[in-house]
């Protein structure tokens, strides 16, 4: 049985997309051949692809009829053919992970079911413009391989395996995880062996206990494929350049960095040398904030106490706005800012899976942080970095900033007033109701700590009251208690000072 052409492939593909009977001189100018060929590329195509059968209808033209259904290996293996860009990568993504060895465009045209000359088109595009990170494409007379520094090669891999649901499918074990979304975990037993996956997580799990907090799930996700990686390559013989190690400033990180090491060694019997050490040391110094651990407490250098204070100073001017946080809150962004900072000095990049939906919900925020990170941060630090810290910010605003306090005077019913107070909460998000009473119940109250009242009713000898116009004559039950246009401007003009007298 011979393989089918590219050209016979393509027939194929048209053939099973078509609902209908389709004439032959049609898929002979889709495709720019004669009838003649059509005809004769079909006839392989029935003799070499086992499931089909061809039918034939006067006037209407062929059609094809799977005869096994789900369709076997045969008719899949060339029904599901990549596209030109997935070829691309997924033949980025075998040679960086045989770095080592020679492939020859012969072995590659087989591997993916298309011709010389497609294989070295594509071999000329990766070159030009998906290697970068150092990395070149060697070619001689024994094939092609990627050439470059270990760190670089295993970036790239970090980087496929991220971006890229299809590059492998290697593996299709069931495996579960509680620390990783499902179709991420999904993708990511196509890539690695789950018996491998599994010794990873516990091996982390063992010694994240005694790390300041949990790690985050996005950076937890990270650490896992860079030490699977990390394995596969040095399984491999290929190590990380042997440079100088600096000196180590958070020496408890660097000691689960030292006993996860150990722990890898002895499952996969492998040597993990100094610097492979320290390179678990980065992603771990690197990950975020998952829950707090709360017997440690993790000390942040001057630097970082620098940079969070200025980067808040900036958002509190820009929004108008005072901080009044706990040191919980506080400490939780500082160690933000102190993983990111690590991540930038280490060129570790992250993915943000909410970046497009964040830059939709937060498109001002976004961009006030974007020129805020730029600024403050690094010029070259990504959108992803950026959507994390809006939605960070945000957090802060909500939770910390001091708000407007008011009581709500309204005599409607105790339901009524429930559904106003939701109203101006809703509408106005830095006023904070603080308690509902009726009119009776004013006096006596303590307003020493009231910025104003907002009331329905008119109230007498009483000073910083908003009056809000409310339908007569409600009930609990009636609950259409609207407030207006006129109402919302009245109170931004009160309490932001537009109009001082009251």
């Amino acid at each position: 049985m011979k393989e089918l052409e590219n050209r016979q492939i393509e027939i194929l593909k048209i053939l099973s997309d078509a609902k209908d009977y389709l004439p032959v001189h049609i898929i002979a100018e889709k495709l720019g051949i004669s009838t003649k060929t059509a005809y004769r590329d079909i006839e392989k195509i029935i003799d070499n692809v086992e499931d089909i059968k061809l039918l034939k209808k006067q006037g209407k033209g062929i059609k094809i009829k799977f005869l096994n259904l789900p369709l076997n290996s045969t008719s899949q293996k060339y029904l599901t053919k990549d596209s030109v860009e997935e070829r691309r990568v997924k033949i980025l993504y075998y040679l960086l992970r045989n770095s080592k060895n020679y492939t020859s465009i012969d072995e590659l045209s087989e591997m993916y079911y298309v011709g010389k000359s497609s294989i070295v088109n594509d071999l000329n595009y990766l070159e030009s413009n998906l290697l970068s990170d150092n990395l070149i494409l060697k070619k001689d007379r024994l094939g092609t391989r990627i050439v470059g520094d270990e760190k670089s090669i295993r970036k790239k891999i970090m980087y496929l395996v991220r971006e890229y649901s299809f590059i492998s499918d290697e593996n299709e074990e069931e495996y579960y995880s509680d620390r990783i979304e499902k179709e991420t975990l999904k993708e990511l037993i196509t890539k690695f062996d789950t018996k491998k996956i599994a010794i990873v997580e516990r091996i982390i799990a063992k010694h994240e206990r005694n790390l300041p907090y949990t790690i985050g799930d996005l950076y937890y996700i990270n650490l896992v494929v860079h030490i699977l990686i990390a394995i596969e390559r040095i399984n491999s013989e290929n190590y990380l350049d042997d440079n100088d190690i600096p000196k180590i400033s958070d020496k408890g990180f660097y000691r689960e960095a030292e006993n996860i090491a150990i722990e890898i060694e002895n499952e996969f019997s492998i040597n993990l040398p100094l610097n492979e050490i320290y390179y678990i040391y980065q992603y771990l110094v690197s990950t975020g904030v998952g829950n707090l651990n709360n017997d440690i407490v993790l000390e942040v250098d001057a630097e970082v106490e620098e940079i969070t204070e200025k980067f808040l100073q900036a958002v509190s001017e820009k929004k108008g706005v005072i901080f009044s946080g706990s040191d919980n809150v506080y400490y939780l962004f500082k160690l933000h800012i102190r993983a990111l900072l690590r991540r930038l000095k280490y060129g570790i990049i992250i993915k943000n899976p909410l970046l497009e939906k964040i830059k939709e919900e937060y498109q001002e925020q976004f961009k006030e942080t974007q020129v805020l990170a730029r600024k403050i941060l690094s010029k070259d630090i990504n959108d992803d970095e950026i959507a994390y810290l809006t939605v960070y910010t945000e957090s802060i605003l909500n939770l910390t900033s001091i708000k407007t306090k008011v009581i709500l005077v309204c005599n409607s019913g105790f339901g009524t007033s429930l559904f106003l107070k939701k109203r101006i909460e809703d509408k106005l998000e830095n006023i904070e109701v603080v308690d509902v009473v009726s009119a009776k119940d004013l006096k006596g109250y303590d307003l020493s700590n009231i910025n104003f009242i907002v009331s329905t009713v008119k109230l007498e000898n009483i000073k910083n009251v908003i009056y809000v116009n409310v339908t007569k004559d409600l009930t609990d039950i009636d609950v259409n208690v609207m407030l207006n246009e006129e109402d919302i401007q009245n109170i931004n003009r009160k309490v932001y000072g537009i109009d001082n007298e009251i």
